[in-house]
């Protein structure tokens, strides 16, 4: 009988890529499973809260199978096709943000998100991807034009500006990681280290004038009030002072910022070297941070350093195999895309670590992938999706040079 000449369907074919990349993000999947479930475990015991946290429980795990399932088609498309639609993401994020600040929903004093089929969607991480995009093309575009400082880098600095200043009205942290990350994306193009340095003088400055001054008292950016009371109880370790009189004259929100920051002191100091508290025994339970904002601090307490550090180098490998990605990607743009996202994964989990074990101000970041949050797992997905397809062009560009060479 003759052999069968059609190629047989494999799951090496649908799951292409760099396969580290892939291992990273199937581990933190299961691990956000592990703290959610772990989290919540001390409550799903009691009878009243039950019936109530596991179908939320269940959701979780539901956005984490169609995060992976995302990832699986952005990878099957050609990251190459996005680039004609740069200036339409950048519009389209700009709209959505002011959409959101002008109709958002309020929390915590401040509109961060939309209703979009009956589920709350905190918008700017879709704005934040949607910039990185733009941001990656216009790079690669301009080429050495970038050093151009009056009719190419001072207008892309300002359109970046732009949605920043917009985010901060919402999360101040994470307006200031995706500067941090486009910063990041300049780095490593071809703009001259000189003028990189002058404008990180220059944002450092303003940075600290408007932290200094709460944002001068303008009603557009009283997030700095809150960013300059974190920043000051962060430095601010008198125990001699008295706390009931400085309780007095706190906001709600402010008691409840010095109450999580006492929880995730506590929680990582109570952990040991290895797992020693277990599942349910966190003495978050009950808060409503527990999920996104301390999901760190959790994995410490109940499961000890040791594992809690694979966590830690699952980003650090990321990060390595996003480097050694730019060293063979056939595009700039490509490049660009995949420093800027990586980047932004890895400082946004370094951000939230730090934050948990005591070494950064409190910023609200959550763990990528591994906290609670619908928005965050997908937009985190796509961004998963589009580094492993970029890997999977960059080894299909390989095979095809190969192979010419080979003729």
């Amino acid at each position: 009988m003759e052999k069968e000449s059609g190629k047989r369907f494999s799951l090496r074919q649908l799951f292409e890529g760099d396969g580290m990349i892939w291992g990273i993000m199937i581990f933190l999947c299961f691990a956000s499973m592990m703290l959610i479930y772990s989290a919540a475990s001390g409550q799903l015991f009691d009878p009243v809260t039950r019936h109530n946290l596991m179908p939320y429980i269940k959701s979780h795990g539901l956005w984490l199978f169609i995060g992976i399932v995302v990832a699986v088609v952005v990878q099957h498309l050609d990251y190459r096709s996005i680039a004609p639609y740069s200036r339409l993401c950048y519009i389209f994020a700009l709209a959505l943000l002011f959409v959101t600040i002008l109709m958002g929903r309020s929390s915590g004093g401040v509109q961060r998100s939309l209703s979009i089929f009956g589920r709350e969607v905190q918008t700017f991480y879709v704005v934040v991807l949607l910039v990185i995009i733009y941001a990656a093309h216009a790079i690669a575009r301009f080429g050495k034009r970038i050093n151009d400082i009056k009719k190419v880098y001072i207008p892309f600095l300002v359109l970046i500006g732009i949605v920043c200043v917009g985010i901060m009205t919402q999360n101040f942290s994470t307006a200031l990681i995706l500067l941090l990350t486009c910063m990041f994306m300049l780095f490593i193009s071809e703009l001259k280290f000189k003028y990189l340095l002058a404008t990180a003088g220059v944002l450092a400055a303003i940075f600290i004038l408007l932290v200094a001054t709460s944002g001068f008292g303008i009603r557009a950016l009283d997030r700095f009030q809150t960013v300059h009371a974190r920043v000051e109880r962060f430095f601010d370790k008198d125990e001699t002072e008295d706390l009931h009189s400085r309780l007095a004259h706190m906001t709600n929100e402010q008691v409840d910022n010095i109450r999580q920051d006492v929880l995730v002191e506590g929680a990582v100091s109570t952990g040991g070297i290895l797992p020693v508290n277990g599942p349910g025994s966190s003495i978050f339970r009950g808060t409503a941070q527990i999920y996104s904002d301390c999901i760190f601090a959790i994995a410490v307490e109940e499961y000890g350093v040791l594992i809690s550090c694979l966590l830690i180098a699952a980003y650090l490998l990321l990060f390595y195999r996003v480097f050694l990605l730019l060293q063979n990607v056939p595009t700039p743009f490509g490049a660009y895309l995949a420093g800027g996202l990586g980047f932004w994964i890895v400082f946004q989990a370094v951000v939230h670590i730090s934050v948990c074990v005591g070494a950064f101000p409190n910023t609200g970041q959550t763990l990528p992938m591994v906290s609670w949050g619908n928005a965050s797992i997908m937009v985190t997905s796509v961004s998963f999706g589009l580094l492993l397809n970029i890997s999977k062009s960059r080894k299909k560009d390989k095979s095809q040079m190969k192979g010419v060479e080979d003729e």
